[in-house]
């Protein structure tokens, strides 16, 4: 497991939304599942991951950008044609 510090993307502003762990390191561009207070999972896109130079406690941060639920993002991707 990988530790990263997740943070949302919102109209030009970060929101913190803690630490995560990933069994592999999401790439930019990608798609993030997290559950939200009610336990429905939430898809981001991962905009941008950025490593630390020096050692720290996480592997670095992961800027998302919200899509919809997992649903949403299920719905999208098979509706759209090859």
């Amino acid at each position: 497991m990988v530790s990263f510090i997740v943070i949302e993307v919102v109209g030009g502003k970060v929101i913190g939304l803690g630490a995560h762990e990933f069994k592999v390191a999401p790439r930019t561009g990608e798609f993030v599942t997290l559950s939200d207070e009610n336990d429905i999972g939430q898809a981001y896109r991962v905009k941008a991951v950025i490593h630390p130079l020096e050692p720290a406690s996480h592997a670095g941060d992961i800027y998302l950008e919200y899509f919809g639920t997992n649903l949403d993002l299920i719905s999208a991707l098979i509706s759209k044609p090859n």
